[in-house]
């Protein structure tokens, strides 16, 4: 099994461990872009990482999923960066009114484009759950393309391996979001079913009007 180094990466700083698959010696203190769970992200060493540990048991198919360092930071990865960071300061005040108009109890923190801009990241405070899967409904269903929340992020800060940190959201979701939609739809239509299929109109009574005076 190969050696993982630390590595410090995200807007809102994670610290994970990646396997130095960049060809070169790395010291403690460099900046290096890293290919996390959420993409290509630009990082900084906690710890020497030696040529030797280069490579990775990895087998190509599965390489993707590895955490590993991808290269040292060049001059074109930082000014990528630093125009992400600029369009993200941009669009924060954006992104703090759309959540209030979604009327959603979360707390808008930071944004964080990839370094490839394939996935925008939103941090948040407050709870996570439900309000962060309705985030991502209300994003999509805007056209405004694909954002996750920091809830995986966060359980593998703490320990919990990427696969069972992603197992454990959609759990958590499925049984907090998803589950209670059908509930509820076979809870309307059986109101719907027991209510008289017809309202019959109230029958003329026959008088005859009161003649004029």
């Amino acid at each position: 099994m190969a050696k993982t180094v630390l590595v410090r990466y995200g807007a809102i700083s994670e610290v994970a461990r990646f396997v130095n698959t960049s060809g070169a010696a790395l010291g403690r203190g460099a900046e290096v872009v890293v290919h996390s769970h959420r993409g290509l992200e630009t990082g900084l060493l906690l710890e020497d990482a030696p040529v030797e540990i280069n490579g990775s048991s990895a087998t190509a198919s599965d390489e993707a999923d590895v955490a590993r360092i991808v290269r040292p930071l060049t001059d074109d990865d930082r000014r990528a960066g630093q125009s992400h960071r600029s369009e993200c300061e941009v669009q924060f005040a954006d992104w703090q009114a759309r959540i209030r108009d979604w009327k959603l109890q979360l707390e808008l923190i930071d944004l964080e484009w990839t370094l490839d801009r394939s996935k925008l990241i939103l941090y948040v405070l407050n709870e996570r759950g439900p309000e962060c899967t309705r985030l991502a409904l209300q994003a999509a269903a805007a056209g405004l393309g694909i954002v996750e929340g920091v809830l995986i992020p966060a359980l593998v800060g703490f320990g919990v391996p990427h696969s069972q940190a992603i197992l454990a959201v959609l759990a958590y979701r499925l049984v907090n979001f998803w589950i209670p939609i059908p509930i509820g739809g076979a809870c309307y239509a059986s109101l719907q079913w027991r209510r008289p299929s017809e309202v019959r109109p109230a029958k003329a009574t026959g008088i005859d009007p009161v003649p004029d005076v």
